[in-house]
C-alpha cells in the first residue's frame, strides 16, 4: 500500500506537489462528497479531539495527541465561533458524537483498531476508533456510530488515528468508516492507511 501522494514522477517531484489528491472509497461517495464542497456550509462549531483515556485495548495512552488537539483547537479557533475540545476521559462515544451534529470541521487524535472478520460483526472487518470508555459504552466508535452523526454539509474531517482510512472491499467500493463520514455529510476526509506514531 502506496499513498498516492507519495508517488514521484521520472524527475523526482512528487504528486503532492503538482496536484490535489483526493481519493474516495467509491464513484458515487466521489460525487456526493463533490456536491457537497460545492454547497458546503462549514457549520456553527468545531469538535477537537485528543487522547481519549482510559480505552478498552492495551496500548499506552497518546500523550502528542493530547498536545495536538491543543494546538489544532488553537488554530480553528479563528475560523470558528465555538470549538469543542474533549480529551481524556471526556472523549466518550456519546460526547464525541453528540459534539459532531451540525460540526463544520472534526479532528480527532486517538488509536485506530481494524479487527478481522468475525461471525459477531457479521462477517465484516472491523474498523474502530477507540474513545474513552464509560459505564454505558466500551469507547469502540464504528461505522454503525458514526451513521447516527449529521455533519454540517461539506464538513472536513481528519482522522489522525491508525489505519482509519481502511475498511472492508465490496463490490461498491471500501465500507468502513470513511464511508459512514461521507454519509454523515463529510466533503473531505483526511485519514491514514497504515500505522502511525503518536508524535506523527
Amino acid at each position: 500500500r502506496v499513498p498516492w501522494a507519495a508517488l514521484c514522477g521520472d524527475d523526482g517531484v512528487h504528486l503532492l506537489q503538482r496536484h490535489v489528491v483526493r481519493v474516495a472509497p467509491s464513484l458515487r461517495v466521489a460525487a456526493t462528497a463533490r456536491t457537497l464542497r460545492a454547497g458546503c456550509s462549514r457549520g456553527s462549531h468545531a469538535v477537537v479531539v485528543g487522547n481519549p483515556w482510559p480505552i478498552s485495548a492495551p496500548l499506552k495512552e497518546l500523550c502528542d495527541a493530547q498536545e495536538e488537539a491543543a494546538l489544532v483547537s488553537g488554530i480553528l479557533e479563528p475560523h470558528f465561533p465555538q470549538v469543542q475540545v474533549l480529551v481524556r476521559e471526556q472523549a466518550t462515544v456519546a460526547a464525541v458524537t453528540g459534539s459532531m451534529q451540525g460540526a463544520g470541521w472534526v479532528h480527532v487524535a486517538c488509536h485506530g483498531e481494524v479487527r478481522e472478520a468475525r461471525a459477531s460483526d457479521g462477517g465484516e472487518v472491523g474498523h474502530y476508533l477507540l474513545l474513552a470508555t464509560d459505564g454505558s459504552s466500551n469507547g469502540e466508535l464504528s461505522k454503525e456510530e458514526v451513521g447516527k452523526v449529521k455533519l454540517a454539509p461539506g464538513a472536513t474531517i481528519v482522522l489522525s488515528c491508525c489505519q482509519s482510512g481502511l475498511g472492508q472491499m465490496t463490490g461498491e467500493g471500501v465500507v468502513g468508516l470513511s464511508r459512514a463520514l461521507f454519509a454523515a455529510g463529510a466533503g473531505e476526509l483526511v485519514v491514514s492507511v497504515c500505522s502511525i506514531p503518536d508524535a506523527a
